[in-house]
């Protein structure tokens, strides 16, 4: 629990900065962001937790950038658009 919570203080931060390293001396990089989050923000229903968190398979919610997981992705928010409207139709 100390871990995630300082992870998450820390992390959050500079996750956040929209950059995904800090360039240092020597061509050498400093990572500050994460695939995983970048997704989450293209795709807002997604990646709510991190790598490190349970949390996206607990609410089946993890995308992994790849095209099977972009086809989840449509899936999954037709069945949420059908859930909503009622309707049992697609257009496409």
């Amino acid at each position: 629990m100390m871990f995630a919570i300082m992870h998450h203080t820390l992390g959050a931060p500079l996750s956040h900065t929209g950059y995904d390293a800090i360039a240092l001396p020597g061509g050498r990089r400093f990572e500050v962001g994460d695939f995983h989050h970048q997704r989450h923000h293209r795709f807002i229903e997604f990646n709510h937790g991190g790598i490190e968190s349970p949390l996206d398979d607990w609410a089946d919610s993890f995308h992994d950038g790849t095209v099977d997981g972009n086809r989840r992705i449509a899936d999954r928010r037709h069945a949420l658009s059908v859930a909503r409207s009622g309707s049992g139709t697609r257009s496409s």
